[in-house]
């Protein structure tokens, strides 16, 4: 079954601003053109552009992406971007981020892992 668009909404609109304020932003800082940028996001610079401009909302998946390729929080394009899903339950941002975590070297994956245990940790303890 194919999903249909769905209909932009204000919320929409703000974040493809967002993004378009940050997309202004990183475009000099990383030297980055249109069609660059959609490659390394593996879309078109049609898609890319619809999502600049937003003629289309801007998927999740995306937002992650793009806050990746910027080297920006997602919050930096969506402030509620965490509220989209539920982290125990959600098996596409499971694969997505184990798929991610997966192109990082050995050392790399240690110091994240390495990272994330010691703010789990001052979370659990209120030092953090």
């Amino acid at each position: 079954m194919v999903d249909l668009p769905r209909r932009i909404t204000e919320k929409d609109y703000v974040i493809a601003e967002k993004l378009k304020a940050l997309w202004a932003q990183k475009q000099k800082e990383l030297e980055l053109t249109q069609a660059k940028a959609a490659e390394e996001l593996n879309v078109t610079q049609s898609a890319f552009s619809q999502m600049l401009n937003c003629k289309v909302a801007i998927p999740t998946e995306m937002i992650l992406k793009i806050a990746m390729l910027f080297s920006e929080s997602p919050t930096k394009i969506d402030k509620d971007f965490y509220k989209r899903f539920d982290i125990k339950s959600s098996k596409g941002l499971k694969k997505f981020l184990a798929l991610e975590l997966s192109k990082l070297s050995a050392s790399d994956q240690a110091d994240l892992m390495e990272f994330a245990n010691v703010r789990t940790k001052k979370e659990r303890t209120g030092t953090g």
